[in-house]
């Protein structure tokens, strides 16, 4: 029983580390926060995530010019709920709640924003295999333009930029393509491979710019991952990186935003500990190693994910 325990850890605990966001993101950054489903049938699994993503580098092409004091602090907490329809396939639904706060300005004349809503809603499915030393999770999914893109500053009344919205007004796509690998005469290590994508459309509901597309994301995670027994219960650990590109964002039939996009590459370590076979929790933190972006932006020096996972 101890021996089953611990080999269903990973594909119970697991979720991708944080990954990074600019001053010009906009919406929820789903690609770093989500836990990967993987109930069998008619099991419910309950998650509550907390991502923080702290943006105070400020960066020209691939060089950092200084960290500035200000800022941009993004926090969101997703609720996720997976139901399995059999072993193999589950369905998904996201709801994200974001809390924005962007500090501007130099010594003691500086001003602080802030914008807290529910964003864009995503429901989606899961379908999980095994076949020899391979453990593949394939994942869809589609993002409604259900969070606020017209919030205002409620003491100017003037509205917010775009990238500082809850909601980006499209609907989008997101895929997800996960390997584990274990080896034979290694019991207790694993080999982690995981491809994300999140495809835009046009956000059409923008006052200030109708038709404005934010930069499709492209993510490859891959970290080797150590499991043992802490206690009584099982745990483990992940060691590994992360690359990710940004396209430029687009408007006005199809110019590209100069401050927007790039590539990053993120070291990561994440930590699982399963208190029971229903409930565990995931810690992760990132740190951006390399960074080459598109004109000047503001961008991750450090993000960090919390997951509590329960299974009905």
């Amino acid at each position: 029983m101890t021996v089953r325990y611990l080999c269903v850890l990973l594909m119970v605990a697991w979720h991708p580390p944080a990954t990074s966001q600019t001053c010009c993101t906009g919406g929820a950054p789903y690609l770093g926060a989500l836990k990967l489903p993987v109930v069998n049938k008619s099991e419910i699994g309950i998650n509550l995530s907390y991502n923080i993503n702290q943006n105070s580098m400020l960066v020209l092409k691939d060089k950092i010019i200084h960290e500035t004091e200000n800022y941009r602090l993004v926090q969101a907490v997703f609720f996720q709920s997976d139901v399995g329809i059999n072993d193999n396939l589950s369905v998904s639904f996201i709801l994200p709640y974001l809390f924005q706060t962007e500090q501007v300005g130099l010594g003691d004349n500086t001003s602080t924003i802030r914008n807290n809503s529910i964003g864009d809603i995503l429901v989606g499915s899961n379908y999980k295999f095994k076949s020899g030393h391979h453990s593949f999770n394939f994942g869809f999914a589609i993002k409604a333009p259900t969070g606020k893109n017209n919030s205002v500053d409620t003491k100017t009344n003037i509205p917010y930029p775009l990238s500082f919205q809850n909601g980006t007004g499209s609907w989008d796509v997101l895929f997800n393509l996960f390997d584990e690998i274990s080896f034979e005469h290694l019991d207790n290590v694993y080999w982690i491979n995981q491809l994300s994508a999140r495809l835009n459309s046009k956000g059409n509901d923008f006052e200030a710019h109708p038709g404005y597309k934010f930069g499709n994301s492209f993510s490859y995670y891959s970290a080797v991952s150590l499991r043992w027994i802490a206690g009584n219960h099982p745990a483990a650990g992940f060691l590994g990186f992360t690359y990710q590109y940004i396209a430029q964002d687009q408007f006005d039939g199809g110019y590209a935003n100069s401050n927007t996009g790039g590539n990053w590459i993120y070291t990561s370590f994440s930590y699982n500990h399963q208190f029971s076979p229903r409930f565990n929790i995931g810690l992760s933190l990132s740190v951006p190693i390399y960074r080459s972006v598109y004109g000047l932006q503001l961008t991750t020096r450090w993000q960090a994910n919390t997951t509590l996972s329960y299974t009905i």
